[in-house]
């Protein structure tokens, strides 16, 4: 909020959070780490600068690895992304753009500044991705990884992950000129925007126009409308925060952090695929799903030895059909069978 003679203090646990998700993307964790301010002027951001980490971020050098997967696609198929830094970084606050209404008059923009100065994890990555598919796989894998280890909650409609993309059309190898999207609040939308950009950019690429650098928000519908122009490179005067000393990674802490991530095992999507049988696609539908999950776990405890993964889903699908006939609740709540409790 800046208020005057408030100074920052760094979080240990946020330290510490961004420690596990080092070893989970498989990053370098240097031995010092360094602040920054990042300065500009926008409503969400009432101290006119960012603290951030822009040279020396806690991590670098990180790869991720998951499935790829659609109807359209004959067969899934492997990708690694690679990361390029982890950062830790100051949250700014939520703006809130409300249409004109009769109710509330002409279209106005309010700030909730309730998260301002939060700690929050960035993860960049390289510009790798070639389809939207693949960027929502990535958002998919990667947010049931961080609710596995507890590193967050996971719900992208409350901002507790939130996702920007770089979107740019290339000819003949030559990079063009990308434009950010804000505001994707769900798979769905960070889907829907992805394509959206794609055939809008396209389109103005192929009628012989040129594509305007800047940042543009998702609507309610997946279409991208602008944001804020960003024709310029924008100098954000980068300087080296003076309330915040040099960040010493201790060997101690990053031993805790390691013995964490070793200590919760397996998610249950890898779990699934890897030892119980079922394709990628399954595993993280019923991941995603924690009542289907907690069934399918009581399921898989109960069954015999030499049911398949495919049986399962077999009975699923049948299970489904009947339980939605009957106008029941799938999947089951309460059971009759003492043993699968």
């Amino acid at each position: 909020m800046a208020t005057p003679g408030i100074l920052p203090s760094l979080n240990h646990e946020a330290v510490h959070r961004a420690l596990k998700m080092a070893r989970l993307l498989k990053c370098r964790v240097p031995k010092t780490s360094r602040f920054d301010r990042k300065h500009y002027f926008y409503a969400d951001m009432p101290a006119g600068y960012q603290i951030t980490q822009n040279e020396r971020p806690i991590a670098r050098e990180g790869i991720f690895g998951f499935w790829v997967f659609d109807e359209h696609l004959d067969k899934a198929y492997w990708k690694e992304v690679t990361i390029l830094q982890l950062q830790l970084e100051q949250d700014s606050g939520k703006t809130i753009h409300l249409p004109s209404s009769p109710q509330t008059g002409p279209p106005k923009s309010l700030i909730d500044y309730n998260r301002a100065g939060c700690a929050l994890i960035e993860i960049v990555t390289s510009p790798c991705f070639e389809t939207a598919i693949e960027a929502i796989r990535f958002v998919q894998t990667l947010r049931l990884l961080l609710i596995h280890h507890n590193l967050c909650d996971g719900e992208l409609h409350k901002g507790h992950l939130r996702v920007d993309a770089n979107v740019s059309l290339s000819k003949d190898g030559e990079y063009g000129t990308r434009t950010e999207i804000k505001n994707m609040n769900s798979i769905r939308t960070i889907h829907t925007a992805i394509n959206y950009e794609i055939a809008r950019q396209f389109e103005i690429l192929t009628s012989g126009g040129t594509v305007s650098n800047e940042t543009r928000a998702a609507d309610s519908e997946g279409r991208t409308v602008s944001m804020r122009d960003k024709e310029e490179e924008t100098d954000y005067r980068f300087m080296v925060e003076p309330n915040l000393p040099m960040l010493r990674i201790k060997d101690e802490w990053m031993k805790k952090a390691w013995e964490e991530v070793e200590e919760r095992g397996k998610p249950d999507f890898e779990w699934l695929r890897d030892d119980i049988g079922f394709d990628a696609r399954s595993a993280v539908h019923i991941a995603e799903q924690p009542e289907l999950l907690s069934f399918v776990k009581r399921c898989i405890r109960y069954k015999e030895a030499d049911v398949t993964a495919q049986d399962i889903l077999y009975w699923m699908r049948e299970l489904k059909t009947i339980m939605q006939r009957s106008t029941s609740n799938y999947p089951p709540q309460r059971y009759s069978n003492p043993e699968i409790q």
